[in-house]
Formats: C-alpha cells, sequence, structure tokens
C-alpha cells in the first residue's frame, strides 16, 4: 500500500465521519425490557416506573450496562457505510480497541435521545503486525431538553498494512 493509498483511505474515513450522524435511540419500554432480561438486570427501578420514583427517578431508569448496547447498534450503521468504501481501497479489518464512557446522567426508558456521532482523531500507528490508522469517535447522547446524559471516546483500528 503506498502513501497516496494510505492518504485515500484517511480521506474515505474524514469524509464519512465528518458528517456528524445523528440518530435516536430506541428506548422504549418494549426494547429496555427485553435488554434488560437478557442482561439480568434485577434492580426495581430498572422496570418500574413506580419503583423509580421512589427513588427520585422521573421514570424506570435504563441500566448504565444496556446503553452502550443501544449506542453500537447504530455504529454498526456508520461502520456498513464506511466499510466497504475502505475496503475498496486495501483496509484489511477493523477492531475496536476501547471506549472511555462517562454516564453523565440517568437514561429514563421511554424518552427520546439524541446520539450524534463525529470523527475525534485519526492518526497512524505502526505496530508488529502492521500499519493501523487508530481511528477515535466522539459519541454524545443528548436528551430531549438538549443535556448532554452520555459520551463515549471510542476507539477502534483500521488494519491497512
Amino acid at each position: 500500500m503506498t502513501s497516496t493509498d494510505m492518504d485515500a483511505i484517511k480521506e474515505v474515513i474524514r469524509e464519512e465521519l465528518s458528517k456528524k450522524d445523528v440518530f435516536f435511540l430506541d428506548t422504549s419500554g418494549e426494547t429496555v425490557n427485553e435488554l434488560i432480561q437478557i442482561f439480568g438486570e434485577t434492580m426495581p427501578f430498572y422496570v418500574s416506573d413506580e419503583e423509580a420514583k421512589k427513588h427520585g427517578f422521573e421514570g424506570a431508569v435504563i441500566p448504565p450496562s444496556i446503553i452502550p448496547t443501544l449506542v453500537s447498534s447504530k455504529l454498526g450503521e456508520i461502520f456498513a457505510r464506511l466499510a466497504p468504501k475502505v475496503f475498496k481501497l486495501g483496509g484489511k479489518g477493523i477492531i475496536h480497541v476501547g471506549s472511555h464512557v462517562h454516564f453523565l446522567k440517568p437514561l429514563i426508558a421511554g424518552r427520546k435521545y439524541r446520539l450524534e456521532v463525529s470523527l475525534k482523531d485519526i492518526a497512524e500507528k505502526t505496530g508488529k503486525k502492521g500499519v493501523y490508522l487508530l481511528t477515535s469517535l466522539d459519541i454524545r447522547v443528548y436528551s430531549e431538553d438538549g443535556d448532554l446524559v452520555y459520551r463515549d471516546v471510542y476507539s477502534f483500528f483500521l488494519k491497512v498494512r
């Protein structure tokens, strides 16, 4: 892979991820309740508005363990759009390497939350197994009132050589 190919891949990533994608999370009771059962969450304020209100919440709280799952389904849409373009230029694979998650306020089931994804950084790295592009996304979730309630700096390697 030439430096021109690498520059082309970086440009595709910048182009696709600079669009500042906006999604809405599905926090309907049905979706959240299914995930609560799958994850084995047992706190009463996760499944009952009444119990949540007893604990000072506005309604049933979405367990923090479930929020990254709700977010990752939207990231899948971005990667489905990005991967074919990158692989056509010589990309070899995408590997999630980490997240720095901050839960800033409880998310309440049934409310509308806006998810914004934007490119934070892209850097070329060389390791024992080749050349990678370390890419970081800034993921933010906002409440209906515009309050930032969740933030994740999501990083992945894109193997290019």
